[in-house]
């Protein structure tokens, strides 16, 4: 039995009175769609094809379009590696450049090393009473003044043994390992030295104050006021620790209290090389 379109829009009228408001809706929607797709069919998808096309050109171009930043930061990423691989060319040559000016101020400096040893050698006519040594630390304190050597037991060194500097007495032995020791300066506090002061022969001890001056130590008021300034001290060789002879330094008069010191005649800033007396004969020659 066939249908008329009449009967098939009373079906679908009647339908639509019964069901509620968002059921109409969804109905409605669902009939415009149907509509939309035989409207289509018939014009044999023309539309749909130039919609396709149309949407594949514009998915084209803008994929060209976002692909631009793309390529460019590629590029850019491309320019930076490059620039960092001539920094690091640049760099390298650098640091050869520099490794280059280390080596050649250290060369400098063994070269500067080695004349100044020699010259002491030379000048100090070294023979087997006396041995070099080279200062490996010198240790300050307010108080406290001694420089470690690089010349122990195994070189012949003993303790109580004089240290040197240009013939010039600057300390002793107090510390002795076998390739090492240490020795006490003339500044130090502990540093106690039987002197005696001329031209009048007054017998006397130096001892430091952890500063640049020595003091007097046990000497009687009625010397002191016989003493002038710029009188010379040397070691007197009383207690058989040094020789006698060594020069050490100058009386030094405060002329505010009349005070007495002694301004030693080495500076004791600037060691690097000394002489280590091994034996008690003929080391000052």
């Amino acid at each position: 039995m066939s249908v008329s379109r009449d009967d098939t829009i009373i079906a679908i009228r009647s339908a639509f009175l019964k069901k509620n408001n968002q059921q109409k809706f969804s109905l409605l929607t669902l009939i415009v769609i149907s509509i939309i797709i035989l409207v289509l069919n018939s014009f044999n998808f023309k539309i749909i094809n130039y919609i396709e096309i149309t949407a594949k050109e514009i998915i084209y171009r803008s994929s060209s379009i976002v692909s631009a930043p793309e390529r460019y930061i590629s590029k850019l990423f491309d320019l930076a590696d490059e620039h960092l691989k001539i920094y690091s060319k640049e760099k390298k040559y650098e640091n050869l450049e520099k490794r280059y000016e280390v080596e050649k101020l250290f060369n400098e400096y063994l070269v500067s090393e080695n004349d100044r040893l020699r010259k002491i050698i030379e000048d100090e006519n070294l023979d087997q009473s006396k041995l070099i040594g080279k200062v490996l630390l010198d240790k300050r304190s307010p108080f406290l003044n001694s420089i470690i050597l690089n010349k122990g037991s195994r070189d012949g060194v003993k303790l109580g043994k004089a240290v040197l500097k240009d013939n010039l007495l600057i300390g002793k032995i107090i510390e002795l390992n076998y390739s090492t020791s240490r020795a006490i300066l003339l500044t130090d506090i502990n540093s106690k030295i039987p002197s005696i002061i001329e031209p009048i022969g007054i017998h006397t001890i130096v001892s430091g104050n952890g500063k640049d001056l020595g003091k007097i130590e046990y000497i009687k008021d009625e010397f002191k006021i016989k003493l002038k300034e710029g009188d010379s001290i040397y070691t007197s060789g009383v207690g058989g620790i040094f020789r006698s002879g060594l020069p050490i330094g100058k009386i030094k008069i405060d002329q505010d209290t009349g005070k007495l010191f002694v301004e030693f005649f080495s500076k004791f800033s600037q060691l690097d090389y000394v002489k280590i007396v091994l034996t008690e004969n003929n080391y000052n020659e």
